[in-house]
């Protein structure tokens, strides 16, 4: 239909203005090009741009996307922690930086063991972050739903950690204070303050460790929770019930 209005257009045009079959097919050609362009952005962005859509009806789909990966997240750092290398856990960089001076003489396998009780640390909370997320869902803003299913591969998260990311470092400071002297991290710490006092690197070893964690663990939830949006955005399968498949496909 769009071609022919635009192909009658040009041919009017043509008649009236005395253009040539020379001009007149380039413009053919043009017209042609822009229709299948057409064509094709309509068959790929069909499942996000439905205008018979409620508001309603996006805003519980947005919800349960990030429900869904929440659950999904939280199963994946059970089974594989932190080891990805896009979300692992480090030392703070000042420790960092201490390790690789105190290697020189001979003097880090305590600091790789610090590092894994950190990560392991994180896994610990893991299941209250994806609690308290679910609850920040659930009273999660969306004034405007259509621009946040329009916005992107990773909108929802983007739009969720925007809203509610300082709130849930907040809220989980001291659960992880609490599971950083779990695991040992504190005890681990300053043994090694004790032996490197004499040291140089003894001054960098002054951090916070519980607001390390914190963010270095949010940072991968939150990574992982994009991830688990965009397949669920691009891929049909991943869509596990008819208010998805309606919103998304």
């Amino acid at each position: 239909m769009i071609t022919i209005k635009i192909k009658t257009v040009i041919v009017s045009a043509s008649l009236l203005f005395g253009v040539t079959h020379t001009q007149a097919s380039m413009f053919d050609n043009l017209v042609d090009a822009a229709n299948g362009a057409l064509a094709t952005y309509g068959r790929a962005d069909a499942p996000s741009r439905r205008t018979d859509l409620s508001a309603i009806e996006v805003s519980a789909a947005l919800r349960e996307v990030l429900v869904t990966g929440c659950e999904n997240v939280l199963l994946k750092l059970q089974a594989e922690g932190f080891s990805d290398s896009a979300v692992r856990i480090e030392l703070p960089k000042k420790w960092n930086k201490a390790r690789k001076i105190a290697a020189r003489i001979g003097y880090s396998r305590e600091f790789d063991e610090l590092e894994r009780k950190l990560a392991e640390a994180a896994i610990a909370v893991a299941p209250a972050t994806r609690a308290l997320l679910l609850e920040l869902i659930a009273e999660m803003k969306l004034e405007n739903p259509g621009s946040v299913l329009h916005g992107g591969e990773f909108a929802a998260t983007a739009h969720l950690q925007a809203q509610v990311g300082r709130q849930l470092a907040l809220r989980l400071h001291p659960l992880v204070t609490e599971s950083l002297e779990s695991v040992g991290v504190l005890r681990a710490s300053d043994e090694i303050a004790k032996r490197v006092k004499h040291l140089p690197v003894a001054k960098l070893l002054e951090t916070d460790f519980t607001d390390h964690v914190v963010e270095e663990s949010l940072d991968g939830f939150f990574h992982y929770l994009a991830q688990e949006e965009r397949e669920i955005r691009l891929e049909p399968a991943r869509r596990n019930s008819d208010l998805l498949r309606r919103v998304f496909g």
